[in-house]
């Protein structure tokens, strides 16, 4: 059966509206792999190996991170969370138990940690204009002390 021609540029029309009201994907969407090369961090030895990903469904945060640290034990968390300063838990290998995220504007994002309601350490993340780099700028302290100060370096895969 044959659609008239009205209908199909009807139903054409309405499929390109509805494209252009979509919101555009986060910069922060997809995979992330450290470059250990460009990061540096303070006091520690950089980890072997670190992968981060996001997925964002309407305001919903999912946050995956997964590695290898200096020593060779795991590293594993997850978050979820919305970009509205509230607290969320956090699951996983580090010593933090709530994060709280909100972005600045559409390609940086302000974290900070907690554990059992004090304040470890903010994060600033910062996806680069081009969309390939991942910047996180960490300052704080360890739960077990000491200070941290460490910049980490991301490549979108």
């Amino acid at each position: 059966m044959r659609m008239p021609s009205g209908k199909v540029f009807a139903a054409l029309l309405l499929a390109s509206a509805a494209n252009c009201l979509a919101a555009p994907p986060s910069p922060f969407e997809g995979t992330w792999k450290l470059n250990t090369a460009r990061s540096h961090f303070v006091p520690d030895k950089p980890p072997r190996e670190v992968t981060r990903t996001y997925h964002i469904e309407g305001d919903m945060v999912t946050m995956t991170i997964n590695g290898t640290r200096a020593d060779g034990s795991l590293i594993a968390a997850r978050a979820q969370f919305r970009l509205d300063g509230k607290e969320y838990h956090y699951v996983g290998t580090s010593p933090l138990d709530t994060v709280s995220v909100v972005a600045t504007d559409e390609h940086t994002w302000l974290s900070t940690a907690r554990k059992k309601g004090q304040h470890l350490s903010q994060s600033t993340f910062t996806v680069s204009a081009d969309g390939h780099t991942l910047t996180q700028k960490v300052r704080g302290k360890r739960s077990e002390g000491g200070a941290i100060d460490d910049v980490q370096v991301y490549e979108h895969q």
